[in-house]
């Protein structure tokens, strides 16, 4: 091995893929190198293992090599020619990372002279120039886009062959021919046609369908006087685009041969103050958004000379400026001084957002104020603004603003002038202003803009998978743009699949010029260090939305500073707010914070989940008290939390936590199983079940209780296993899976009984054996077996009542009741039922006095007693009402049809039935009541 020595490193994808070190070529095979071309495209991130092979593997190769054996040798030979040529770790070092799927990341120090990678160094001299160009600095940019140009050595990635990198090729290629463009523009506003044909020539032999390449070069060859030419490339890229797409040429190609037509160039105009961007062709919904600011901005202020002002905000990729513009074309013939468009690149990349001076100069500047007149002082300058604009009626629009900050001083202070702002930032501060929070589209204008983009022809009879592609990219205007173009040049299909894995999504939507996490990263950079750590560790979260408390938990903050940066968040538009103080991701954001708090330790991640999901377990125990105050309790081990859990002091409180976090504590139990956090994800499930039960939430009753089991099992814990066990058993009773139920109580009360040999004075075992022994008998009842099961039941009473359990010992009089009404014995089971009820109400148990109220007023009809039964329902319902016992209510009311009939109230009884109907159906419950 050769010792680590001082190199200048380069890595050259722009043209064949190589490494240089001290000039000289290292020796990597083709699929060595583009393995490597996919880590250095993205230095310093982890690129999952299978991204690589779908980067670099066709998918034939994928069904007959071991690629992802092969990914890793790569890896190694590439570390290894990587130290042999002495490279050291301290410039670049290739690592695996430990994420939930095998990930790399090359290190790379980016910030060393030593290391170069031209595709970084392209990107970094193109944002600059774009920067310089919209600042009106033409020199530096055209310096800047021919500095960028010129590290192209030919054709992204070359030497890789065709399939390899084909996207990210595509992606490269994109950007490329964006930079050409915009260099070749300047050289015709400068009238340097020379230039711009030299610029653009060969790029529009290599790509026939760019339609903007072709117009700018049909414009330069017309200058230079090769007319002709002009015209053969007009008529070439229109039997191209005829050819592959099916459509005309758009209207900058169309009207650059109409200049050549006409056999001059375009007459120089008195120049108007108008600079907007072009409207796009595309613009889809946002018909009561763009009503609403049309008709703002065209009001006058109710106070005398106030300038109207609108501030539209809204995440990253919304459609925020497409909106500002579509309105400000709309509204421009409105405007008789015209209309002027300002970027304050407050979130664009690389660039640092304009200073309110360099922003009064450019608007100066478009006005006709000569440089040598604008004050260098800002309150000079914004004084100067304020009094041109006075008499002027000019519709403003200050675009992708940081800030209420930045664009304050750019305000008319009078007249007749209107200010269009858009921001990610909710910019409250701007007390005058008209604001509007932009929403993501409807289904329908999702696919107008899918099918618009790709083109209606390329998904024909594809309706389901349109719908469930912009259901992937959230219904975001940006997402669905970027997947739609890149529709034209794969089956839609294949991106579908792709974007259907939440890792993997982001990563697709991104067409090399546009990138949804790109843009959600500029968002992302504008947080402080702390709040950024926040927002990872919100990445975290298992649930669709989330509280301060839990948030607090979670991040390991005061409640204070938890809501606050909440709120920041939510003004930054990188959480929605739900109201109730709770907040939520965008689904692609939520995808994107993932990311992220993947990248956190894995001992930070273990450490934040337990936390929070110690909060919810600490929480669900406060409600589980105030459902079945006399239960014997669940044994907690988490910690207590540190974060104050909700005030709860009564049922119905209970009941709206429970509503409000059931998605959370659901899906908080697979995250504790997934984390290791088996205490947890056993007694969770343990403590929602008078919950579950009372709503019926079945589905969510097994599927937790399964997780718990396996917990469970995972810790030995044999009261953990059984309370599970028995808990899988109720549910299994409910939907008549009454063998099911058999087999696991049999493991429990077999379990149980040695626990309690072991230790006859451990209550929670005790109290597990009466519920799996009350439950076997109900299970054997519903299979037709009355008799056996009295025996479980009675067996169950005399050790409930042995433990003076007042709470159990009422619930299995009701299940004696049941069993003697099979056995057409009522008078047992109204005694029984009597008993059940008495000791409800003395335990102040609203749930279980409902239900022995509405089995008795069964009992009672049985014994043909049907006033007493009516009046036993009647009580049943008010409380079922009250504590919103849905489904006991549906029942209650179908047996209540029985007495009202024997009464003479067929009527009501009618109506009774059929409101048990509705109810059930809207619980979408077919189970027999």
């Amino acid at each position: 091995m050769s010792a680590v020595r001082a190199v200048r490193v380069t890595f050259g994808l722009l043209g064949e893929v190589e490494v240089r070190c001290d000039g000289q070529l290292l020796d990597l095979g083709a699929k060595q190198r583009a393995v490597l071309a996919v880590l250095v495209s993205e230095p310093n991130t982890v690129v999952l293992r299978h991204s690589i092979v779908d980067a670099v593997w066709d998918v034939e190769d994928r069904g007959r090599l071991n690629v992802q054996k092969l990914v890793t040798d790569y890896l190694s030979r590439i570390r290894a020619s990587l130290r042999a040529a002495g490279i050291g770790e301290e410039l670049v070092r290739l690592i695996a990372t430990r994420t939930e799927e095998p990930g790399y990341r090359i290190e790379i120090a980016m910030h060393s002279p030593e290391v170069t990678i031209d595709w970084q160094e392209f990107r970094r001299l193109r944002d600059r120039a774009k920067a310089a160009h919209d600042a009106n600095d033409l020199d530096d940019a055209e310096r800047l886009y021919e500095q960028a140009l010129a590290l192209w050595r030919g054709p992204a990635l070359a030497g890789l062959g065709v399939s390899p990198l084909r996207a990210m090729r595509e992606r490269m290629t994109s950007q490329r021919l964006n930079a050409a463009e915009q260099l070749a523009a300047i050289h015709l506003d400068r009238e340097q046609p020379t230039r711009a044909v030299a610029v653009l020539e060969q790029l529009a032999a290599e790509h026939p369908g760019r339609e903007r390449i072709a117009a700018l070069l049909i414009r330069a060859l017309d200058r230079v006087g090769r007319r002709d030419e002009a015209s053969v490339a007009y008529l070439n890229t229109r039997t191209h685009l005829n050819a592959e797409y099916g459509f005309e040429p758009g209207g900058e190609l169309e009207q650059a041969h109409r200049e050549v037509l006409r056999g001059r160039q375009p007459v120089p105009e008195t120049p108007v103050l108008n600079n907007l961007p072009p409207d796009t062709p595309h613009f889809v919904g946002r018909g009561s958004y763009e009503e609403d600011l049309c008709a703002q901005l065209l009001q006058s202020d109710s106070t005398p000379g106030a300038v109207v002002i609108c501030a539209v905000d809204g995440m990253a990729g919304i459609g925020k400026t497409a909106l500002a513009v579509h309105v400000a074309h709309k509204l421009a013939p409105e405007f008789s001084d015209g209309c002027l468009f300002l970027d304050l690149r407050g979130f664009t990349a690389g660039t640092t957002p304009m200073t309110p001076e360099q922003a009064l100069d450019v608007l100066l500047r478009r006005i006709g104020i000569p440089g040598r007149q604008i004050p260098g002082d800002l309150d000079d300058r914004a004084s100067l603004w304020r009094a041109e604009l006075a008499s002027r009626k000019i519709l403003l629009t200050l675009d992708n603003a940081a800030g209420s900050g930045q664009v304050e001083p750019l305000l008319p202070g009078a007249g007749g002038s209107r200010v269009l702002i858009t921001s990610r930032n909710n910019l409250t501060s701007l007390d005058d202003a008209r604001h509007v929070s932009l929403d993501i589209l409807g289904l329908a204008d999702a696919r107008t803009l899918f099918h618009r983009i790709a083109g209606a022809q390329r998904v024909i009879g594809m309706s389901d998978s349109v719908g469930n592609v912009v259901r992937l990219c959230g219904y975001l205007p940006l997402a669905i743009r970027i997947i739609a173009a890149r529709c034209r040049s794969y089956p839609l299909a294949e991106l579908e699949k792709a974007l259907t894995a939440e890792y993997e999504r982001l990563a697709e939507i991104d067409d090399g010029d546009r990138s949804v996490a790109a843009s959600f990263t500029i968002s992302f950079d504008g947080l402080s260090v702390q709040q950024q750590g926040f927002f990872r560790m919100l990445g975290l979260h298992p649930g669709q939305e989330i509280g301060s408390q839990a948030a607090a938990s979670l991040t390991d903050l005061d409640m204070g500073t938890a809501a606050r940066f909440l709120q920041l968040l939510r003004n930054a538009n990188l959480l929605e707010y739900n109201g109730d103080g709770r907040y939520r991701f965008h689904d692609l954001m939520r995808a994107y914070a993932k990311g992220l708090a993947a990248q956190e330790p894995s001992s930070g991640q273990r450490a934040a989940l337990r936390r929070a999901a110690a909060w919810y377990l600490h929480a669900a125990a406060l409600t589980d008290t105030l459902f079945a105050p006399y239960r014997e309790r669940v044994p907690l081990l988490a910690q207590t939390p540190r974060v104050a859990l909700p005030e709860m002091s009564t049922i119905d409180d209970a009941l709206k936590w429970c509503d409000m976090e059931r998605a959370n504590v659901l899906a908080m139990v697979g995250a504790a199983h997934a984390n290791g956090d088996h205490d947890i994800a056993w007694q969770l499930p343990a403590l929602l079940g008078e919950y579950l039960y009372a709503r019926r939430h079945l589905p969510h009753w097994l599927s937790t209780h399964e997780i718990g089991l396996a917990s469970a099992r995972e810790l030995g814990d044999k009261i953990g296993e059984s309370w599970m066990l028995t808990n899988l058993a109720i549910a299994y009773v409910e939907l008549e899976r009454f063998e099911d139920a058999l087999q696991a109580l049999e493991i429990a009360v077999s379990t149980l009984r040695v626990r309690i040999d072991a230790h006859p004075s451990d209550r929670t075992a005790s109290h597990l054996l009466g519920v799996a022994l009350t439950f076997s008998g109900n299970a054997l009842e519903g299979q037709g077996m009355p008799l056996p099961a009295i025996q479980f039941h009675e067996e169950a009473l005399a050790i409930n009542e042995s433990m003076s359990n007042a709470w159990a010992t009422v619930w299995v009089l009701g299940n004696l009741a049941r069993a003697n009404l099979r056995l057409e014995r009522p008078d047992p089971a109204i005694a029984y039922l009597r008993r059940a009820v008495a000791g409800h109400k003395q335990l102040n148990n609203e749930w279980r006095m409902g239900t022995a109220l509405t089995d008795l007023g069964h009992a009672l009809e049985c014994a043909a007693r049907h006033q007493e039964a009516l009046e036993s329902y009647r009580d049943a319902l008010r409380i079922h009402r009250r504590v919103g016992g849905r489904w006991q209510e549906a029942r209650t009311l179908r047996l209540m049809s029985a007495p009202l009939r024997a009464l003479g109230h067929s009527a009501e009884a009618d109506e009774h039935a059929e409101l048990a109907g509705h109810i059930l159906r809207q619980l979408d419950d077919r189970r027999s009541v």
